[in-house]
């Protein structure tokens, strides 16, 4: 499994470089991480970058819920909350209670997902919006209404970051 992992980890970061996509130090840090197995250090270090789109956040997210506990417990949901916008770090508090709120009712079906689907709803040069389409492990379909804004002050200056996630709804044609 944990050559699988690595296989996968340095697949994602030459399809990501051959994409065009400037990660800077982070990424080269976590790449040498992935090298040398160190598969911990290298996903805590996919972090905002003002080159990765709206999209693209969506996808970092879910594919790490989708393998929660890969390479260690809970590592999805700290990749998550790598992404989670300031204001949104504000209402959802530190990391420990939005893995709770990530465990909850309203949340715990998005962890180890079968797969999804993201479809635009409306983009701005500042906000996004995104329907997120899931099938569960016991094949329920849900929707969220997936939010996203830019960040225009701090570390992390003209990055998209995660606002919301509305609950989700059933939906008998996620996809």
């Amino acid at each position: 499994m944990k050559k699988v992992t690595t296989t996968l980890c340095l697949t994602l970061a030459v399809l990501l470089g051959s994409m065009g996509v400037s990660w800077g130090a982070d990424f080269q840090k976590g790449l040498t991480a992935a090298q040398q197995d160190d598969l911990a250090t290298a996903l805590n270090l996919i972090s905002p970058h003002p080159n990765i789109h709206p999209k693209k956040v969506i996808e970092i997210q879910l594919r790490s819920l989708q393998r929660n506990n890969e390479p260690i417990p809970d590592a999805g949901i700290k990749q998550t909350w790598a992404f989670a916008h300031p204001d949104n770090r504000l209402m959802t508090g530190p990391i420990e209670r939005f893995t709770l709120m990530m465990k909850s009712r309203n949340y715990k079906n998005i962890l180890q997902h079968r797969n999804h689907k993201i479809e635009p709803v409306f983009k701005t040069n500042s906000r996004s919006q995104f329907a997120v389409s899931i099938t569960t492990l016991n094949d329920q379909k849900m929707t969220f209404k997936w939010e996203l804004m830019k960040v225009q002050i701090g570390e992390y200056s003209g990055s998209w970051m995660t606002t919301s996630v509305s609950p989700p709804l059933l939906s008998g044609n996620a996809f």
